[in-house]
């Protein structure tokens, strides 16, 4: 399939022509999924590569891929993991699963009552305290659907080990009338580990008792002892399975805080959005199947084109950490070079996601955009509908977004640049000189009817299936992340040298190494 994408690219440099002498685009490279606009015809994509593509997916057994992720066999190789993400959001599970979807729902149960009871005791904020999943799932979710939350309840969240985040997020909070959530499926990550202990340290310095402190603490693990062993009582623990990944772990007890801030039922609408996209991913051909088409868009850029990055920019302010999000979902999960065979891959993986919140960021990088030597595939997301007071600004920000991605497309010539001075002379030829944007740039637009929980849901699943087809084409495991890995591990060796001056520096660190050791102990000192 690779080998299509790349002699597709070889043929079809001029996207211009493509789009503008074919008017069925609109009707073949556009997809709707319940509340789901997709539209592919600005990518450098045919039916006929479609049709190939569609071959080449069952010659690779891709359909398997996706039954073996939805049917819980091992699909994370280097763990021996099954991913059962998807499981949280099923209405039905195989025989076999039975247990673990029957235990997925009391959770659920069990997140509805532990919201309830912090409310009584009069919790008015929740501070999660979690870093990567654990961390971008909830916060993407709760700033996306602020709208949406109860009366009298807010969500504050804290991931960086740097103490300036802790104390921005503790900043105007009332000890009485928070409480603290451990988001950790190890129990053991350093950052939210130090947080907790400084949160609870920060309770009782405002005067509360062990008990009341207590009373304020909730763990979100797959490791319950180590939550004990910390001392979060029984009642304040909530549990998920070791096969789900942190990063695809919203949907599990890691996203109780959404349930406080929002309530059941609209979490379950969260879950219901995720599960239209499971179906959809399961049963649409592969010409109609949106989280195919995302990646398939996704390899013709990086593996055909050679494209580094791609950009991600939401028309839609409730969106702002969804380029942010998807970084960890995407590079996090395909920022692989070793395949599943253990040989190095001979193809790029994972771009480089970026991105921001338009109309914003027109005024910032689209000018690398438009005229910027490399060309950066951009995704536009937004809803067609505004939820605010202020609705006469949304055509506004919905037509910026036309433009940006018609403007990406077709771009200026120096004649039209040249056709806008009023004169001939040196100075309007160099004006229009300036003014040339090459153009074919290619876009997708990704439109929601309404940023509602189901919405989301759809939205963060078409991504998630996106990425787990990405990598079974690329022949890679996206759900290990070795490479987060020797980081923690040098930290836990370099940590104690900073705190005690007088032990001495290792001789086997490199000369750089030394050199930031000495220079940070000196400033600490």
């Amino acid at each position: 399939m690779l080998e299509l994408l790349r002699a597709h690219a070889v043929r079809h440099r001029d996207l211009r022509a493509m789009v503008g002498s074919d008017h069925a685009r609109a009707t073949a490279l556009c997809i709707e999924i319940g509340g789901l606009w997709l539209d592919f015809s600005k990518q450098p994509l045919t039916t006929a590569l479609l049709d190939d593509l569609a071959i080449a997916a069952d010659a690779q057994h891709l359909r398997g891929a996706l039954d073996d992720l939805f049917a819980g066999a091992i699909v994370n190789p280097s763990e021996q993991r099954a991913a059962l993400h998807p499981l949280l959001r099923a209405s039905e599970a195989p025989p076999h699963l039975l247990a673990q979807h029957t235990a997925m729902h009391a959770a659920r149960v069990e997140m509805a009552a532990l919201a309830e009871r912090l409310a009584e005791r009069g919790v008015e904020t929740l501070v999660n305290l979690g870093i990567g999943g654990s961390d971008l799932g909830p916060k993407l979710a709760y700033e996306a659907l602020r709208s949406h939350r109860i009366d009298g309840r807010q969500l504050r969240f804290v991931a960086n080990v740097d103490g300036a985040a802790l104390e921005a997020a503790l900043g105007g909070l009332d000890p009485a009338r928070c409480a603290f959530v451990l988001a950790s499926k190890s129990f053991g990550t350093q950052e939210t580990r130090m947080n907790a202990v400084s949160a609870m340290r920060w309770l009782q310095e405002h005067g509360l008792s062990s008990a009341a402190i207590s009373e304020r603490m909730v763990a979100l693990t797959s490791k319950p002892e180590a939550a004990r062993a910390f001392g979060i009582r029984d009642d304040s623990i909530l549990t998920f399975d070791e096969a789900i990944g942190g990063r695809y772990s919203l949907w599990s007890a890691i996203g109780f805080p959404l349930v406080f801030a929002f309530g059941p039922e609209r979490f379950a609408a969260l879950l219901d959005g995720a599960a239209c996209i499971d179906r959809h991913v399961r049963s649409a051909p592969w010409q109609r199947n949106a989280p195919f088409l995302m990646a398939i868009v996704e390899l013709l850029h990086r593996v055909g084109y050679g494209y580094p990055a791609q950009a991600v920019v939401a028309y839609d302010e409730r969106l702002a950490r969804l380029p942010e999000y998807l970084q960890q979902l995407v590079m996090e999960s395909n920022g692989k070079s070793i395949g599943v065979d253990g040989r190095q891959l001979s193809v790029p993986a994972a771009p480089v996601i970026w991105g921001g919140v338009g109309t914003s960021v027109q005024h910032a990088f689209f000018q690398a955009l438009h005229q910027g030597t490399d060309v950066v595939p951009v995704t536009f997301v937004a809803a067609r509908l505004a939820d605010h007071r202020f609705a006469d600004h949304h055509p506004a920000l919905l037509a910026n977004l036309a433009a940006q991605s018609a403007a990406l497309l077709r771009g200026r010539s120096f004649d039209e640049a040249l056709a806008q001075e009023s004169t001939r002379d040196t100075a309007a030829v160099a004006r229009a000189q300036q003014r040339v944007f090459g153009g074919n740039r290619p876009s997708s637009t990704l439109l929601m009817e309404r940023l509602t929980p189901h919405a989301l849901g759809s939205l963060i699943a078409l991504y998630e299936h996106q990425v787990f087809l990405t990598g079974r084409l690329l022949g890679i495991n996206s759900f290990d992340q070795w490479g987060v890995e020797l980081g923690k591990e040098l930290c836990g060796e370099l940590l104690p040298l900073l705190t005690d001056a007088d032990q001495p520096l290792p001789p086997h660190l490199d000369a750089g190494t030394l050199a930031m050791l000495r220079r940070l102990r000196s400033v600490s000192g």
